[in-house]
């Protein structure tokens, strides 16, 4: 979700997380990541825009997400506002190389198509 929204807010040339969401402010402490993602979809709305897609990629040994790739489609094409056929999530592994491949890390990248609405 944090790759989301960093997406979201990069795609409009707004600035990053620690711009609009300071892990400074307490109100940010432990905040549902989902909830950033509605908030960069509140900004996105008011500078006119609405989501056409959305890809994010995972790279992490365990746990295996594939199973739920689906639900978390789900998940965040409603956040989105968008039809679950607009969001692409992918999951990998580092194939036990460096430090996500031994358990250690996990990454997460998205990329965000705006469209002028």
């Amino acid at each position: 979700m944090h790759a989301l929204t960093e997406a979201i807010l990069g795609a409009l040339a707004l600035g990053d997380l620690g711009k609009h969401f300071p892990d400074t402010d307490a109100q940010y402490k432990d905040i549902d990541s989902s909830l950033l993602v509605k908030k960069a979809v509140a900004l996105m709305k008011k500078e006119g825009y609405a989501v056409g897609n959305a890809d994010i990629s995972l790279v992490l040994e365990k746990p295996r997400v594939a199973p739920y790739i689906d639900a978390m489609r789900a998940h965040i094409a409603s956040l989105l506002e968008v039809p679950v056929a607009c969001v692409s999530v992918k999951a990998g592994t580092n194939e036990g190389l460096d430090a996500i491949g031994h358990g250690e890390a996990a990454e997460a990248s998205a990329i965000v198509l705006l469209r002028k609405v």
